[in-house]
């Protein structure tokens, strides 16, 4: 959806972009793990199908999962 501008599922141009930022709540906006280091996930919702997709917000989070995950 990111690339294309348009779900993959049912090909609907009618996507809605909700970025990954600090909340007062945990949840599916940000993962955590220990501390305070967090790593921010976009999200790209299909507005005909529901789809989603997940993005992490930068290279620097890639790196931290990489770190913690391998």
């Amino acid at each position: 959806m990111k690339k294309h501008g348009a779900c993959p599922k049912c090909h609907s141009k009618d996507l809605i972009f909700v970025p990954g930022k600090k909340q007062n709540y945990g949840g599916i906006n940000f993962l955590t793990w220990g501390g305070f280091r967090q790593i921010y996930v976009d999200r790209y919702v299909c507005g005909q199908c529901r789809f989603i997709e997940f993005y992490v917000d930068n290279q620097i989070g890639i790196e931290q999962l990489r770190k913690k995950h391998g």
